[in-house]
């Protein structure tokens, strides 16, 4: 649910904004968020990302493993 809602406001955002919101740090802030969360497994990172990678260490039981 929470990932449904975040990623509609996310693209009613993107739709909204002027082209020149593309390079605004909202966008940067986002991106960074969206990047971070791949730490926990979500988004669309899974796990792939340097993020998660590193923090699976201190994160086990988000994970599981094979």
């Amino acid at each position: 649910m929470l990932k449904s809602t975040a990623m509609t406001t996310i693209v009613l955002a993107m739709l909204l904004s002027p082209p020149a919101a593309i390079a605004s740090p909202w966008t940067e802030g986002q991106a960074e968020w969206f990047r971070h969360g791949a730490r926990h497994g979500r988004w669309d990172c899974y796990g792939k990302c340097p993020e998660g990678r590193a923090h699976r260490d201190t994160q086990r039981h988000h994970y599981r493993q094979r």
